[in-house]
């Protein structure tokens, strides 16, 4: 909503982005009340959970202590996390959840796409760091010179996004499946991030690697270690050959990893980073200089320190855990690939903090709530007749229960 829709204070001093936020954080606690728990708390989201308020409310109070600037929709997200600990969706329900997330991303991408430009909201074509297409196809058959940043301001940050929804397609069948799939597409090659690529390309490595289609060939495990050797050599080669600098990132890290040495505890702070910008456009005004560490870890090392860092990583590792527990269930490889996707592709792009509600955050949730969504214990126990999924006859498991209630009704 930030890119999407003009920045200027509309009330209070604050813009639409931000009042839009807040209203919907209300409106998401007043439906809240209404709303029966109907999944299972499993251990792994409530230390997922648990992890993240810590790392918001650690990098918030390092935020204050720096004096430096924050929005308010900061305060969101620990409500919701709250909202979310003390009343589990049922697996149908997290499902759900992640088709709004997915549609509302589509949304604003075709906002973005179709009205950038016009009725005050800024072109996707006309950001910083657009630079001429890379694909001669799109500019010689569409006309498209230049690549698209969207509604994030960024191609670094939009075709992230794009491959976020190629990912979450994965979970769903027909038409949802076409839209998110098709639609992250489009995005993937009018932004043309190649580091996005390539932690896409990984995700889908993982997906094929894991799925039961390739686990019924005879040398299957051979296979499989042949894809991942010829792929890691491929992409291997190609970063050697082509893009040693991975698209002039290990300049900026050894930058900003050369600031982290002198407060490595608690960080230099994002005052930190401002005084070390100002001090190169004096001593070395030729020289590029980035306002960030086009790294989620390394930005985040940098600005905050290194607790911050084992707070974010163990985020990971819960989520990581949780859904390789969870592979030989619905999730199967989906979620391993999910959460790989997420974590590799902040490796070279800042696409997220713990600060605010983001897609990656909330794609993590997903996944790990996804990974323990058993539903609560219903009238009975399941028989041997009932399906492993939770499901008989072909039926979710809540017309389940209700068979059930109407069925003692009838024989009282």
């Amino acid at each position: 909503m930030q890119s999407t829709f003009p920045l200027e204070p509309t009330f209070k001093a604050q813009n639409i982005s931000t009042w839009m936020g807040i209203v919907g954080a209300i409106l998401i606690f007043v439906l809240w009340f209404f709303f029966k728990k109907a999944g299972h708390r499993s251990p792994m989201l409530s230390l997922v959970l648990l992890f993240i308020v810590l790392a918001w409310l650690y990098q918030d109070l390092l935020q204050m202590a720096d004096g430096y600037t924050f929005n308010h929709t900061t305060y969101l997200l620990p409500v919701i996390l709250v909202l979310i600990y003390f009343k589990v969706p049922s697996k149908d329900q997290w499902l759900v959840a992640g088709l709004l997330l997915g549609y509302a991303l589509i949304i604003i991408m075709l906002i973005s796409l179709i009205f950038g430009g016009h009725l005050g909201i800024p072109s996707g074509f006309d950001v910083s760091d657009r630079g001429p297409s890379r694909f001669p196809i799109i500019s010689e058959v569409f006309g498209i010179e230049m690549r698209w940043g969207g509604p994030f301001g960024s191609v670094n940050i939009v075709t992230p996004a794009g491959a976020l929804l190629v990912m979450l397609g994965s979970l769903y069948h027909k038409w949802h499946r076409v839209a998110f799939v098709g639609v992250g597409l489009v995005v993937l090659f009018l932004g043309q991030a190649r580091t996005a690529y390539f932690a896409l390309a990984f995700a889908l490595l993982i997906l094929l690697v894991g799925s039961r289609w390739l686990g019924q060939f005879r040398f299957s495990s051979f296979i499989k270690w042949s894809l991942i050797t010829c792929s890691l050599a491929v992409a291997a080669s190609y970063v050697y050959i082509f893009d040693p600098t991975m698209a002039l990132r290990t300049p900026v890290w050894n930058d900003y990893l050369g600031l982290a040495q002198g407060s490595v505890l608690r960080g230099v702070g994002s005052s930190g980073v401002d005084l070390y910008l100002s001090e190169m456009a004096v001593s070395n005004p030729e020289r590029i200089v980035h306002s960030h560490g086009h790294s989620v870890y390394i930005d985040g090392l940098i600005r905050y320190g290194i607790i911050w860092l084992l707070l974010t990583l163990s985020i990971f590792a819960v989520a990581f855990y949780a859904v390789w527990k969870a592979r030989h269930g619905f999730l199967s490889s989906r979620g391993v690939a999910i959460v790989s996707f997420v974590f590799f592709a902040g490796l070279t792009e800042t696409i997220f903090s713990w600060a605010y509600v983001t897609i990656y955050l909330l794609t993590l949730v997903l996944m790990v709530g996804l990974a323990g969504g058993r539903e609560e214990p219903i009238s009975r126990p399941l028989t041997d007749t009932d399906n492993p999924d939770g499901r008989k006859n072909g039926q979710p498991l809540i017309h389940q229960t209700k068979e059930l209630s109407r069925t003692s009704s009838s024989k009282r």
